[in-house]
Parts: structure tokens; sequence; C-alpha cells
């Protein structure tokens, strides 16, 4: 292997193969400084143009200079080259790359995704807000002038290239016709390429070159594309000149053939509905060509702030199979969430029973709840849907594989072949993962569902055995039990001494009540003990559910698929590099390592084809299919569960009835409070008069009975009678009163209360 070409500047050394970027008047590289190995981008200005490109050096100088940002590359010195002398701008080294091309990657050929974009989004407008702050507008903004760094697993986007900077006030006018092509405000580009007038031009151009950069980074291509690309310049200015206002992009599939334009964003773009809604009159506001109707900064911002402040909130839908975005105000409430998942999953919001973490959120939130109740970030996890209607079961995850694309004869179409085979695997890869992600979260929901129903179950079954001992205390009490099945006669009820009937009726319904009641317990034990083997899932899905052969345990199928990918982009690089550079030096001549190559790309992308649809998909099918066997049998236990709470208030209300039949006081006190403190307080006051001496007068002792009853402890002691005798008595009936304890009567109580219940 040859060695490498070591160059030095002033203060850093670097490698003529390690070139980043290069254009017409510069080459970017990647340096290394000489005393401390630190990375640095050293760009370096070409000798041909050292002249006429000695102003735009010094502009840039000066702009980073003054422009110190986290989403401004930094800036550290100019140095100069040491063999050729020419001049070095140091800046700080993004190893990301840069946006243009990060969307070359094939898994970013229909643009960013939304968590990738709305890191761009974010630091693109805290880029700009800084240059405005600062006065100054940029003049070329386009995604190859904007760096991707990657640090401590963090992305930040920034600002690059200020050789066409300069200080500009919102009213200030320049007359430079600087800037790209496919970025260029429809004014700059009329004078560039056609009618070279002296027609100043304003800050807007840089709102209309972040237009088409948000337009390319949401939909993986520039807005405006004539046939033949960027060459066809006629047509380029045709379209710029007949756009409507409204219109986000234009596209022109034959020669000289009509313009297909568009209002919204391409169906094929990656971002979600939701941020596509969001982000479309941005991008409309900013590529309007009338300057009283495109967009100011101030408006700009003041749009970009409120996405930016947007909440993310991710949701599994497991009916249509997919991952929602959701997008909400800080400000917004739960049931804004529910709004939304009846719109987007088709669900209604009487059907949605939704899970986060294993706990319902029904159960922790109300409709009425702010999102952000718990955290300043609610839901870093996604939130479970489930319908609370049987889903349809013969829906299909995954549709027919397509047709590979294979290379011919020709050479002149293999970059478009390796592309168009690098973007079917991504599509491949990209379903497999969501749905090998979708089917985790059904399996661990699934066991969350188990033991949900099962604590439901549990609790309702301590319920219902609560009001079991409330019924069997009562019969016990009362001896009720030989009451039930049978109409008592008159003459039998002197022999239950236990209690006090109001009315004849009374004893005849307090009969047929405790029949009934003991119907209901034998019903509810059976319901119990069927719903103890419903809340089983089936054996089948159990095994399925632990099985290591999942796609997504471990990330095994993910991983395997990201390396066959990586393969692709390698060779598709290699091929890039072929077609511009000539060739490699090696045994093989060029077109013979291209055909190697061609091989192995077609290769790959069948290995990936196979890998899913052979192995990811039907095992995702089978979950699938499994999850829906088992959301059938757990609807059936949930509505089981509801009639069994329904039985357990019946028969609540029954025991309460009896008990409304009985005139003892000690056993209405199961339904009222009131009767029940007053039944205690019966009960201790009988039971401290019978342990007081005998009275011998029995004037005195019918007053203090009297006064026992009536009043207090403390007004008996104080009381004033004529007798001296009345006040020893009262005295030691005082003393006894203080010093004896007496336990609580028996009292039979539900070991849960009604309030308890589980809905």
């Amino acid at each position: 292997m040859a060695q490498k070409q070591m160059l030095k500047t002033t203060h850093h050394i670097y490698f003529k193969e390690d070139l980043v970027a290069h254009g017409s008047t510069c080459e970017v590289y990647k340096g290394y400084n000489k005393l401390t190995g630190e990375v640095r981008a050293l760009k370096i200005l070409n000798v041909q143009y050292h002249k006429n490109m000695s102003v735009s050096f010094q502009r840039e100088t000066e702009a980073l200079l003054r422009l110190q940002h986290p989403n401004i590359v930094t800036f550290y010195s100019v140095e100069s080259e040491n063999l050729r002398g020419n001049q070095v701008l140091v800046t700080e080294f993004c190893s990301g790359g840069t946006l243009s091309s990060f969307l070359r990657e094939p898994e970013n050929y229909n643009g960013l995704s939304d968590e990738e974009f709305l890191i761009f989004f974010h630091d693109i407008v805290c880029g700009m807000k800084h240059l405005r702050k600062n006065g100054f507008a940029h003049r070329d903004i386009k995604p190859p002038n904007i760096l991707r760094c990657q640090n401590e697993r963090k992305t930040v986007y920034k600002l690059t290239d200020f050789g066409c900077a300069k200080p500009l006030q919102d009213e200030e006018e320049f007359m430079s016709l600087v800037g790209t092509e496919e970025y260029l405000h429809p004014d700059i580009y009329q004078s560039v390429f056609f009618e070279r007038s002296k027609q100043p031009f304003t800050v807007s151009a840089d709102l209309w070159s972040l237009g088409a950069t948000l337009y390319h980074s949401a939909t993986g291509i520039p807005p405006f594309i004539p046939y033949g690309g960027r060459e066809n310049r006629v047509d380029m200015f045709q379209m710029l000149t007949n756009k409507q206002s409204g219109v986000v992009s234009g596209i022109q599939k034959h020669p000289g053939g009509d313009i297909e334009w568009s209002n919204d964003l391409p169906e094929s773009a990656s971002l979600s509905l939701e941020l596509k809604f969001l982000i479309l009159p941005v991008i409309a506001g900013l590529l309007e060509k009338a300057s009283q109707k495109i967009w100011t900064f101030e408006k700009f911002f003041r749009h970009a702030d409120e996405i930016n402040s947007m909440i993310l909130i991710k949701v599994v839908d497991t009916i249509k199979v997919e991952i929602l975005h959701l997008y909400l105000k800080p400000t917004d409430c739960f049931s804004e969430v529910q709004k939304k998942l009846e719109t987007h999953s088709a669900v209604e919001l009487k059907d949605q029973r939704l899970l986060y973490e294993g706990q319902l959120l029904s159960e922790s939130l109300k409709p009425n709840d702010p999102i952000t109740k718990s955290s300043t970030v609610p839901f870093p996890k996604p939130i479970i849907l489930i319908s609370n209607q049987p889903t349809n079961t013969t829906t299909t995850l995954h549709e027919e594989a397509e047709d590979i694309p294979e290379f011919g004869p020709s050479s002149n179409d293999d970059l478009k072949i390796a592309s168009s085979l690098c973007e079917l695997a991504c599509n491949y890869i990209r379903e497999a993962k969501i749905t090998n992600q979708i089917m985790k979260h059904i399996c661990k929901s699934t066991k969350h569902l188990r033991l949900h129903q099962n604590t439901v179950l549990d609790q309702r079954t301590t319920l219902l055995t609560g009001k079991k001992e409330w019924f069997f205390g009562i019969l016990t009490a009362t001896g009720l039990d030989e009451l039930s099945g049978r109409v008592i006669e008159e003459e039998e009820l002197d022999s239950f001494i236990n209690i006090k009937i109001k009315t004849d009726r009374d004893m005849e319904k307090a009969s047929q009540l405790v029949h009934k009641i003991k119907k209901k317990i034998e019903v509810c034990d059976n319901h119990a003990n069927d719903l103890q083997k419903m809340c089983i899932v089936p054996t089948e899905f159990q095994e399925f559910l632990y099985s290591s052969d999942h796609c997504f345990y471990e990330n095994r199928c993910c991983n395997i698929l990201s390396d066959l990918m990586d393969i692709a982009k390698e060779v598709m690089i290699s091929l890039i590099s072929s077609k511009q550079r000539g060739g490699y030096t090696s045994v093989y001549s060029k077109s013979q390592f291209n055909d190697i190559q061609k091989k192995r790309l077609s290769k790959c992308v069948q290995d990936i084809i196979n890998h899913t649809t052979r192995h990811c998909f039907p095992i995702n099918e089978k979950i699938f299919k499994l999850f829906n066997e088992y959301h059938t049998d757990y609807l059936e236990t949930d509505r089981q569960l509801s009639e069994m709470h329904e039985e357990t208030k019946s028969l609540t209300e029954n025991i309460q009835e009896l008990n409304s039949c009985l005139t003892n006081p000690f056993m209405r006190g199961y339904t009222n409070t009131e009767s029940q403190k007053h039944a205690k307080k019966e009960e201790k006051r009988k039971k401290i008069l019978k342990a007081l001496p005998k009275v011998k007068s029995k004037k005195i002792h019918k007053h203090l009975k009297a006064k026992f009853y009536e009043d207090s402890l403390e007004e008996i002691q104080h009381d004033e009678v004529d007798s001296e005798q009345l006040k020893e008595e009262a005295d030691e009936i005082s003393e006894r009163f203080a010093t004896l304890k007496f336990p609580a009567p028996y009292i039979p109580e539900a070991v849960v209360s009604d309030s308890e219940i589980i809905n």
C-alpha cells in the first residue's frame, strides 16, 4: 500500500488523501494540530483564485470572529500552507459531514426522520437568530453549508462557509450576485443567468434559501427540479417565474414537458403526517416570490419557536401496526392526546385503552390533566394503543416483494440503478425495524395486560371474600341462617332471641334475602374460578412471548441488517468514486472492478430482502396473529370482570337490604356509621351498669340510670342533689366508670370497601 502524502501548514499537518470537500475556489482537508494532535478542518484557498477570492476569505474570517455561537462553526485561526503559501482557514472538524452528504445516505433518500429533522430545525433556527441579532446575512444557505457534528452521542447542526456573509439589516439592500442555483431567490436567479440588472436585494434572499433548504431536508430533494437538473436553466427560470403563491415544489419529468406543481409535501417524505402539517406553512411562507407575501424573519422565528416548543409523543398503534407521532403544546391536556389518536388511528375515544410502562393511563391521568403533570418531558417511551373492540385478524403486515432492479450492459445508468437498489434495501430494513419494534412493544404489553387483569381479579376476589365474611358474620351473630329458604311461623319467632324484627313482613323478607344472597355468592364464586383460568395467557403465546428467537431479541436482526447495509453503502461509495476519479490502480481494469462491485451490491441487497421476507416478516406475522387471538380473549375476560364487579355490587345491595330488615342497632351498624357508633355506646353502657353495685334506694338507682343514659359522665360528677347518699353513689359510679375497660363488640366488616372496587 502506497504511503500517504503528508502536507503542512503553519501549525497543522494533513494528508492529501484526507480530502473532505472541494469546490471551484478551495479544498477542505481533515488536519491535525502539530502540538496537541487535535483534529481540525483546514479550508485551503486554491492558488489561481487567491487574488480574486481574498476579499471573500477576509469576509469569512471577520464574520466567524464576530459570530461565535454553538450553531455556527467554531473559528480558530488563519494560517498559510508551507509548500504553496496558500491561505488556510482553520475551523472545527465535524465528523458527521454536511447536511448534503447526510441526505445522500440511502436511509435519507426521502428526507430526514422526525427526530433528526427536529434537531436540524432547532439548530438552524438558533444559528439564524444569532446571525440576525448581530446584523448578518449569510447569502448562501444550502445543505452543503450546514455541518452535522456528533459529540458524545449528541448531534448538532452548524452553519458554515461565510464567504458570502455580509453585515445587513432588515431594510438594507445588496447588489452582489451570490448563492447557489437550486436555493437562489427567483430575482437573484434571473439577474445571475438571464437579465443582469442593477436590481438590489434584501435579506429575504436568506429566507428563500432557508425555505428551499428546509424542503430539501424534509423530502430528500430540492423543491424545484427541471428535466435534466440544474443545467436546464431555461426551464428552471420558467418554474421560478410561474410559481403560484402557496406552491412549495415543482418537477418536470420530460424535456419541455409540463411542470407538476404541488402545495404539499410528497407522501414519500419520511416525516410523520403531523410534522408535515406543522412545517408545511413555514416552507410555503418562505418560498413566496412576492416581497409583500414572503415571511419576515420575525414571523419565521415566531412560528419556529412554536414548533420547537412542541412535545413529541410516540404511540404504538396495535391495530394498524404503526408508530404514530403526535405533537402537542406544553399546555395541552391529556384529552388532546386522545382526540389526536381518534383522528390518526380511527379508534374512537371511548374504545381507546392506553398503556404506558405497564400502567393504564386512565388510572393515573384524567382527561383535563396537563400532559406535563408528572414531568416536563412526558412519555419519553411510547404509549401503547389497544382497542376495546375486536380487531381485524386478517390484516397483512407486509406487501408483496418488489422487483429488484438489475444492472444493464451499459455503465451509464450504474449509479442510478445502484441508488435504486440501496433505496429498496433501506425500505425493507426500515419496515423490518419498525415492525420488530412494534412487536417488541406488543409482547411486553401483553405481559402487562395479563398482570393487570390478574391484579384486578385478585382485588375483586378479595372484595367478594369481604362481602361473604360480612354476610356470614350476620348469620352467625343473629342465627338468621336457620331462616334461609322458608317462611317462619309466628310461634317460632321467640326462638330467635338474637334479632328483633320490625314486622312479620320484614321477617319473611329477611328469610328470602338470605336464600337469595347465598345463591348469588355461589354464582360469584363460580365466576371468579372461571376468570382465574381466563386470565392465563395461552401456552403457545406465552412460550412465544419469552422466546429468544424473536427478531428484536438483543437487536439481533437489526444488527444483521445494519451490517449488510453498511456493505451496500460502501459499494455505492466505491462506484461513485470510480466514476468521479477514473478508476483504481489495481490488477483489475476499471470495468472489471466495477462489475465485481455491482455483483457484490446486488447480492447484498438480495440478502437483505431474503432475511426480512423469510425471517423477520413471518415471525412478526405470527406474533401479530397470536396477539389478535389473545386480544379477543382479553376483551372477553375484561367483560366478565365487569360482570363480576356488577354482581358484587348487587350482592352488596342485597346484604344492605337484609340489614335494613333488622331493628337491632348493632346489626344496622353495618351500613350506617352513626348507628354503629350508637350501638357500641349502648353496649358499653349496659355492661357498665351490670358492673355497678346495687343501689339500695330505688329512687336513687332510677335517677342515676336516667342520668347515665341522658347525660355525660362529667354532668353526673357535678350533678347537685339534695341527698348526701346520692352524691356518694354518683362518686362511686364515676370512679368505677373511669377504671373499667370493656372490649368492643364483634362487628363483621368487609375486607375491601366498595370505594376500592376497580371499575
